[in-house]
């Protein structure tokens, strides 16, 4: 019996463990299912709005009070849910660096711990950055052009968690290289913070040394704080692997 018993346990400990997948993981299928849900949703419910938004970004109207039309409820909560939406496939795009980076050592820990920490971490980071942003408006620029710039970066953010998430489905579920993933995944960040930085400079600083107004403005509020929050996670994977 002791013979059989270390025989089934040498044969157990010769098989080689199945890496994870975010695939596999019911948790996060059913997370990007209800995503998908929820945007179908948000999407239909806030189209004619969208639609009317990407025309005034592109071909501002001639009034001045506002760029955009004043929301209702439901598309404040779409908003709301957009930058959640995008807080998950930031999280899931990160953990793909982290499985390609670290994929020996990711089997010794929870990878859907790592997971939520990356979602948790972006989370914070875009609560944190729109507080200061909205902070740093509030001091230096009027009510109503506070009122246009926060009109187009809560469209910005809208853009980016609709482009992001087909993505984000290929990469997962259509085993699309990372490499390739995250190749389009900055270009598109590329481009949807171009279109922002074009607009904070029509509406902010315009007047004489505007381009170094605007270059101080992005770093403060846009590059140093994504310096920071991919610095910081980065130490929490770092840590995290050599912990477990």
């Amino acid at each position: 019996q002791n013979e059989a018993i270390a025989l089934v346990s040498n044969k157990l400990s010769s098989f080689t463990a199945l890496p994870y997948m975010l695939r596999n993981d019911n948790l996060v299928t059913v997370s990007l299912l209800l995503c998908l849900m929820l945007l179908v949703y948000s999407v239909n419910k806030t189209q004619r709005q969208l639609l009317q938004q990407t025309k005034n970004f592109f071909f501002p109207p001639r009034q001045k009070s506002s760029t955009f039309a004043a929301e209702t409820s439901i598309e404040g909560s779409a908003r709301r849910f957009m930058n959640l939406q995008l807080c998950l496939l930031c999280g899931v795009m990160l953990f793909g660096y982290s499985q390609n980076k670290f994929d020996n050592f990711l089997g010794q820990l929870s990878p859907r711990m790592l997971l939520v920490s990356y979602i948790g971490g972006f989370a914070t980071y875009i609560l944190l950055k729109r507080l200061l942003i909205l902070f740093v408006n509030w001091v230096f620029f009027s009510k109503k052009k506070r009122k246009i710039w926060n009109d187009i970066y809560s469209y910005i953010v809208s853009v980016e968690a609709i482009a992001f998430f087909p993505l984000a489905l290929a990469y997962v579920y259509f085993q699309l290289s990372y490499e390739t993933t995250i190749v389009l995944f900055i270009f598109l960040f590329i481009i949807t913070k171009f279109l922002l930085a074009f607009k904070t400079y029509y509406i902010f600083f315009r007047k004489s040394y505007g381009l170094f107004h605007l270059f101080v403005y992005l770093c403060a509020l846009e590059v140093m704080p994504l310096l920071a929050i991919w610095r910081t996670l980065v130490i929490v994977t770092e840590s995290w692997i050599v912990k477990y």
